[in-house]
């Protein structure tokens, strides 16, 4: 929460963020392998986002940011970092190229999400009638 700067109310969406990122990677990992689905994983959060930022004064952002904090590391992005500033000497085999690879995978799956919410939202404002003056 202090380092996230979230608000008091929304402390418990942070953790759920947390743990629903934390129990997709793990659930894909079983299903696919010891890789996982990042992009899967990226889909199922940006999903659970945008439906909290479909009320009004709430943003996806605030699941979104402790989301991928816990994605990003759980994968590879740390382990690579890690073995490059070791020169090699780490116990991950990770590339930096792997790292470009799952930030694609990561920004696709939210991407994705974001573009199923905004085409909901479109089509919902489209049906309501517009307010007579």
């Amino acid at each position: 929460m202090v380092a996230l700067e979230g608000r008091r109310r929304d402390a418990g969406w942070i953790v759920l963020a947390t743990v629903l990122a934390f129990g997709a990677q793990e659930l894909s990992r079983l299903v696919m392998g010891d890789r996982g689905a990042p992009i899967v994983v990226a889909f199922v959060l940006g999903c659970a986002a945008y439906l909290y930022a479909s009320r009004p004064g709430r943003l996806p952002f605030t699941m979104l940011i402790p989301g991928l904090l816990q994605l990003a590391p759980g994968f590879l992005g740390t382990n690579a970092t890690f073995r490059a500033l070791t020169m090699g000497h780490g116990a991950s085999t990770a590339t930096f190229f792997d790292v470009i690879l799952l930030a694609f995978q990561l920004g696709a799956g939210i991407m994705v999400a974001s573009l199923l919410f905004n085409k909901r939202r479109r089509r919902k404002a489209r049906a309501q009638p517009a307010p007579a003056h």
